[in-house]
């Protein structure tokens, strides 16, 4: 594992614990993040180590204060069984909250977690890897290749049809929001390309005059969402029944349940509103 003296530059995070110079963990079961006192992710190292049972925990940062704290992260084995006291919550949960640094930090903890279980070996060799000094990377010993965390741009988007906008259910959902349409980048094609051909694919319709938004980190796993706003151009909905559940355009005045400001598909959604009461 990576600790704190391997990096150069870790993460300085802006991030208040107001508890003094000290070591906090954030610990997974599975992909459930650990809660402890005041439902807290932030564990105290006598009790994180004592749930790993001899696993090495992955340093990720620091906190933003004069006696800074070391932040590690580390999944414990899954028949782990928790002490009275602590919990378990969803990621996506905490990763919405409406914290300036909270989510950044845990979507960074599951992010690096992933990466570093999942190449202990070369996909190109099949050799051993090991960690390279200084660096979130990994080197494989035989053939020397280097495997960084991976980043998969998305692009999502919100269309505007006059005072309408574009809003779907998809078929993986597990809630019940209706949201912005989206997807993931294919090699060489441009942001802009890409959320031309994702609406299309998936509702028949065409868009133009794309315009960036904004971006978000999202971990799951391991993404990061491109946002834009675009104007109908033409076409009828005739969605891809793989991909989409519903897909309709709603006033403005009438949206359904849309996600919340803390994603970037609800900040879309929101800039969407202002734009139309502003007369844009």
């Amino acid at each position: 594992m990576i600790n704190k003296e391997q990096l150069d530059h870790p993460l300085r995070l802006s991030l208040q614990l107001n508890q003094g110079a000290s070591t906090r963990y954030v610990l997974f079961k599975r992909n459930q993040v650990i809660l402890g006192k005041d439902h807290s992710p932030f564990l105290e190292e006598q009790q994180a180590l004592a749930l790993l049972g001899g696993k090495s925990p992955l340093f990720i940062g620091f906190t933003k204060e004069e006696q800074a704290s070391d932040i590690y992260t580390c999944r414990v084995n899954d028949e782990t069984e928790l002490p009275e006291g602590l919990i378990t919550t969803n990621l996506r949960t905490l990763v919405l909250l409406e914290h300036p640094t909270l989510p950044k930090l845990l979507g960074r903890a599951r992010q690096l977690l992933d990466w570093h279980e999942s190449h202990k070996f070369c996909g190109r060799c099949g050799g051993h890897t090991e960690q390279v000094p200084k660096e979130y990377s990994f080197k494989c010993d035989s053939c020397k290749l280097y495997f960084y965390p991976k980043i998969s741009p998305c692009v999502i988007v919100l269309v505007k049809k006059g005072d309408y906008c574009l809003l779907a259910k998809g078929t993986q959902r597990v809630n019940n929001f209706y949201s912005t349409l989206a997807g993931f980048m294919e090699p060489g094609e441009t942001p802009e390309q890409a959320v031309k051909r994702e609406v299309w694919e998936e509702s028949g319709i065409k868009v133009k005059n794309i315009r960036y938004f904004g971006s978000q980190s999202w971990p799951f796993p391991s993404q990061l969402m491109l946002g834009f706003i675009a104007e109908y151009r033409d076409g009828d909905i005739d969605i891809n029944p793989e991909e989409l559940e519903d897909a309709q355009w709603f006033h403005f005045d009438d949206l359904p349940t849309f996600p919340p400001i803390t994603s970037i598909a609800g900040r879309l959604i929101e800039e969407g509103i202002r734009e139309f009461r502003d007369g844009y």
